[in-house]
């Protein structure tokens, strides 16, 4: 329902391809049940095995289907073009795949860190580092990717070890604001003439802050199995 609500009042896509797309949506979460169930994986993400499955499902299966199946409903809807077909199956895959690992791991450390977290410290993680990240990449002005991870990684490595989930927090804050910042134009990762410039390196930007999500995900696992 919240796929076919978004595609139509958002997007303005016609009823057929909102339909599509929420059918879409239905069959990718059937078909990762499905999976589940037969590699036999702990849906609480017990152990790091879970935690890889998850991450194969979602890389190679989950995100394929939908980007694929969901381009198909936007083609016979007339809302997408046959010539680009294969470019917006790969942004879409792209895209979802990079908001999933993002967004999974975030709220799986939510959900068993749920009574412990403090809404204000939950606000103040998000506001003090989307102002760093705008402060680093704007009025600073540092234009150096290696040296804007030098000094972002280090601060979301100590939250990790003070609080797992706030760390996590302030990655995917932190991923969220530069993307933000490319969308409106701003910032580091928008400053380039080379539009694939701009994308190697906020992607490369980015993934090393997921890779800190899966870091702190190993640390996660580990305590929950002693």
């Amino acid at each position: 329902m919240g796929q076919f609500l978004l595609s139509r009042i958002v997007y303005s896509i016609p009823l057929l391809g909102s339909l599509g797309l929420a059918a879409t949506n239905m069959m990718e979460a059937s078909i990762a049940i499905a999976l589940f169930h037969y590699y036999r994986l702990d849906i609480r993400l017990r152990s790091v095995r879970d935690l890889l499955g998850l991450l194969l499902m979602i890389v190679f299966v989950l995100q394929p289907f939908s980007a694929i199946v969901g381009n198909v409903f936007l083609y016979f809807s007339d809302n997408a073009q046959f010539l680009h077909f294969w470019q917006n199956v790969f942004f879409w895959w792209f895209r979802n795949v990079m908001g999933q690992i993002l967004v999974t791991p975030l709220l799986l450390i939510y959900y068993y860190y749920r009574h412990t977290i403090i809404f204000m410290y939950f606000i103040m993680t998000i506001l003090i580092f989307s102002f760093l990240n705008t402060l680093f990449q704007y009025y600073l002005n540092i234009d150096d990717i290696s040296l804007l991870i030098m000094v972002t990684l280090p601060l979301i490595l100590h939250l990790v070890t003070r609080h797992i989930f706030y760390g996590v927090l302030a990655a995917v804050t932190v991923s969220v604001s530069s993307m933000l910042s490319v969308h409106y134009g701003m910032g580091v990762f928008a400053k380039s003439t080379s539009a694939i410039r701009n994308i190697i390196d906020l992607n490369f930007f980015i993934m090393c802050h997921i890779f800190i999500h899966f870091l702190s995900v190993f640390c996660f696992v580990k305590e929950k199995r002693q």
